[in-house]
């Protein structure tokens, strides 16, 4: 599928209670520059689709989810690459963007998603599972790996690599109190979130996890806090991160 062009799922859309198996398709610029949504794939409410080997580069949506859009829906999403996918403005989730019911994303390649927020994965509202990813970001594309806001998310066994470009914290956690075990977090650059930012009442348990050459030039470093939130960090390595960038 290439050059498609809808409001709603540029290249498939799922609509209300559909529960489609997606697969071993390569999806590309797909999507709607003015108003549109999911860019590549849409879910919307009820849909329980399995998304699942495709291949989805290169496709927009202004108002969120370049890649994949999910409204109230609960996806499986596994062992896809989903990369150079975008979002206009402020918009959230270059790669995937979802927002309201259960999500289970796992081993896919997430990388140079553009988005103003969650570049790779944008949570919001949502119960979700973010599993064995790697996502990255090797050149400028926006500003965060994984967000969540006021979600219930479990983050684990992925790698989240920053590339040292101008991205923002690694995991955003917006009155949320995730789950984060067994990741990798490393080489974010920014203002003053750290590779881990805890804001807005998030209490998240931070376990097992490698938080490593983050860089900040105000504040942060391996993780920030702010706005009464009470992270629990157990048995992490915090190594070489900086809230100073080097001259």
């Amino acid at each position: 599928m290439e050059n498609c062009t809808s409001y709603y799922g540029g290249g498939i859309a799922c609509c209300f209670n559909s529960s489609p198996n997606i697969k071993g398709n390569t999806i590309t610029e797909c999507g709607e520059d003015d108003y549109g949504v999911g860019g590549g794939i849409y879910c919307a409410e009820n849909s329980n689709p399995e998304i699942n080997d495709n291949t989805i580069i290169g496709n927009g949506a202004h108002m969120g989810g370049g890649g994949i859009y999910c409204y109230a829906a609960s996806p499986t999403i596994i062992e896809n690459t989903i990369s150079d996918n975008w979002t206009c403005g402020l918009s959230a989730g270059g790669g995937i963007y979802c927002v309201g019911g259960f999500a289970f994303i796992s081993d896919n390649l997430i990388e140079n998603n553009f988005s103003g927020l969650g570049t790779g994965i944008h949570c919001q509202y949502s119960n979700a599972t973010i599993h064995g990813n790697i996502i990255s970001q090797v050149e400028f594309s926006g500003y965060v790996g994984i967000s969540c806001h006021e979600s219930v998310l479990e983050i684990s066994n992925n790698l989240i690599m920053g590339g040292q470009i101008e991205s923002g914290p690694g995991i955003q956690c917006y009155n949320s109190s995730p789950l984060i075990t067994n990741n990798i977090i490393s080489g974010f650059v920014g203002f003053e979130e750290g590779g881990i930012y805890c804001c807005n009442n998030s209490n998240p348990n931070i376990i097992n996890t490698v938080i490593v050459d983050n860089i900040f030039s105000q504040s942060g470093g391996g993780v920030r806090c702010s706005g009464s939130s009470s992270p629990a960090i157990i048995n992490c390595i915090l190594w070489g991160n900086t809230p100073n960038k080097p001259r």
